[in-house]
């Protein structure tokens, strides 16, 4: 086990001051961290980290240190930057009338379904064209963007882009973005979701699927956890885009779609009714999405939605 203390947040000072614990408020909190990141001394909670992984994976003191654990370095540091980020998400979300917590039973089951079945192949399949070969390629650099932007914290949020008429092209389950290569990226059909080669497609491959389904103008779609719409998702809030640039952009409002767990029914249901016709919408407890006619439109809406939450939130 591996162990990641950030000592130096001042969210984390603030939350810790006023709140015991914070329960799950979004999916990829629950994986990394359980149900509730609780406030303890150092000594308990490193005890509970110890003894209870598989059930708690982060604690914060009453002073406003955060540890997290996780079964690599990797997974540590990225568990305590989306409990750092959910910390912030639900800060911010007091000034829009408060955080929804998810339930609890839904996020239990998240973690443990994440500490018994988090992998990633490690193969490599064919490349069948130079379309092909481009759009692969793309899906790599643009990983890297969201993850330099800040839009994506370790490896939740997904990208795809439409292949052609029967087959969209999507990031794998589970990679950490700098080391996907083009090869790891999976060729997904459309209607059913059948995929080939050794690679798992991300879990919200029915989601992306949908949006190229209901929507002919899109042949791109990114979905990501960033830390400004995160409050929205966390606030259930639709998110009002009012500065010019950013409704050319992102359009007029963000409509917030229903909850659901991760790669789930309700969750697609809900975001594809949300989305509709617009650029991109909120994801309730979870995110935010974006289509595009390629990734290079669909990154830009993204990255206007979380500047536009910037501003409503005000910092």
């Amino acid at each position: 086990m591996m162990i990641k203390k950030i000592a130096d947040s001042e969210y984390v000072k603030r939350f810790a001051e006023s709140f015991d614990g914070l329960s799950a408020v979004t999916g990829d909190m629950a994986q990394l961290a359980g149900a509730k990141v609780r406030r303890l001394t150092e000594e308990e909670g490193l005890a509970v980290l110890r003894d209870s992984m598989e059930r708690e994976g982060a604690f914060f003191t009453v002073d406003g240190v955060l540890f997290a654990a996780g079964r690599s370095e990797y997974e540590a540091d990225t568990a305590a930057e989306v409990v750092e980020k959910c910390i912030k998400a639900a800060l911010r979300a007091e000034t829009l009338g408060g955080a929804v917590y998810m339930d609890r039973a839904d996020a239990e089951k998240l973690r443990a379904d994440y500490i018994a079945n988090y992998s990633a192949a490690e193969n490599a399949f064919r490349q069948e064209s130079e379309t092909e070969a481009s759009l692969r390629k793309a899906l790599v650099d643009y990983g890297k963007k969201i993850l330099e932007t800040g839009l994506v914290r370790g490896t939740w949020g997904n990208l795809s882009v439409r292949l052609d008429e029967k087959y969209m092209l999507v990031t794998p389950s589970g990679m950490d973005y700098n080391r996907i290569t083009p090869e790891h990226i999976v060729k997904v059909e459309i209607e059913t979701l059948k995929y080939e080669g050794v690679f798992k497609p991300t879990s919200e491959s029915p989601l992306h699927s949908a949006v190229y389904r209901t929507r002919a103008d899109a042949n791109a779609v990114i979905h990501t956890h960033s830390d400004y719409c995160t409050a929205f998702a966390v606030a259930r809030k639709p998110l009002l885009i009012t500065d010019s640039k950013l409704k050319a952009a992102a359009g007029d409002v963000a409509d917030i779609g229903g909850p659901g767990l991760p790669g789930s029914k309700e969750l697609t249901e809900n975001t594809v009714r949300a989305l509709g016709s617009n650029p991109g919408c909120i994801m309730a407890n979870h995110g935010m999405l974006a289509c595009g006619k390629d990734l290079e439109q669909a990154l830009e809406r993204c990255l206007a939605m979380e500047e536009a939450a910037k501003r409503e939130v005000g910092e």
